[in-house]
């Protein structure tokens, strides 16, 4: 897996939160496929107990690579009428047109898919341990023919019951396989759907509308290659972005004189009007947040908490004088 535009302190930081959080060790000095994995399983745990979304800015694509098979795929019309495909694994020596991707899943997992590709696409659920199948099927297969990342489609793994002892399903074991063309660099796959287009693609996290978060899918792909995460993440994994989980008091409370502060309604037109409890970072100013930042710095990846551009243009229109 590549980083582009991060460092190795930084990589180096990323493996050593998950190493000590999940009680890992990948074997790798360098950002591996098992260190991404963990990433997203505490992006989506960060999620649950900070209620702040970061998966819009993490791609769950994996290099796992699986060299020794290849899905065959059938297709027939159903009692509805309505085009079905089925696959199989078929063992060879080798590929020279595909690569058979997996990464780990569990049920229910909503993912939206974005490829560059003019040659068909096979995704579909398996039961993989790593190095063998444990049951040859291939569930819930869909087949797409072509894959543009900006006509972004959808995934969802069924609703397996892996408790059971005699599930080949098992959480544990339990894969997206991914068969894609090798000449397709363009490889994204985000967390959740991300398929309602507005110049770029939209995606609603929640019920309410203040939860949606537009995503710049170009932003995935630098120098020819498909990022692991965006350069935004990472002052959130440090803890230096402002959030209502911030400890330090004064921090909020200087944010929030700077956003309701007069000298920034003659600065942007812009000025927070509502009451306010002091320290307290509330519902209310994270909207607010949120639209400033899509008006004045950009209008992707808006969480409507406090990093360093939305500082900084506040300290430049605001004041903290009572």
């Amino acid at each position: 897996m590549n980083i582009i535009g991060s460092n190795n302190i930084f990589t180096n930081y990323i493996k050593t939160l998950v190493n000590d959080k999940y009680n890992i060790r990948s074997g790798y000095a360098y950002y591996d496929s098992l260190t991404h994995y963990y990433l997203g399983r505490y992006l989506r745990e960060y999620k649950t107990d900070k209620n702040i979304d970061l998966t819009s800015m993490y791609n769950c694509y994996s290099s796992n690579m699986i060299s020794n098979y290849r899905i065959s795929t059938t297709h027939y019309i159903d009692g509805n009428g309505v085009l079905k495909y089925q696959g199989i694994l078929n063992g060879i020596s080798s590929d020279n047109a595909y690569d058979l991707v997996f990464i780990q899943v569990m049920p229910k997992d909503l993912f939206t898919l974005c490829f560059e590709s003019d040659l068909p696409i096979v995704v579909g659920v398996a039961s993989y341990n790593g190095t063998s199948f444990i049951d040859g099927r291939i569930d819930n297969l869909k087949y797409f023919s072509r894959t543009r990342t900006r006509e972004p489609v959808t995934y969802e793994v069924p609703d397996y019951d892996v408790n059971q002892k005699d599930n080949a399903y098992r959480v544990d074991n339990l894969v997206l396989l991914i068969q894609i063309p090798k000449r397709c660099t363009k490889r994204i796959i985000l967390i959740g759907d991300h398929t309602d287009l507005s110049e770029h693609i939209n995606t609603f996290e929640g019920d309410n509308a203040d939860d949606r978060v537009l995503v710049d899918i170009d932003a995935f792909y630098k120098e020819g290659r498909s990022v692991a995460f965006l350069d935004e993440l990472i002052p959130y994994l440090l803890g230096y972005v402002i959030t209502e989980h911030d400890e330090i008091y004064q921090n909020i409370l200087r944010i929030q004189k700077l956003m309701s502060s007069y000298t920034l309604s003659k600065t942007y037109k812009d000025q927070y009007r509502l009451d306010y409890t002091e320290g307290e970072l509330d519902s209310n100013m994270i909207t607010w947040l949120k639209e400033f930042q899509k008006k004045h710095i950009s209008k992707y990846n808006d969480t409507g908490r406090v990093n360093k551009d939305i500082e900084e243009l506040l300290i430049r229109g605001g004041s903290v004088d009572a």
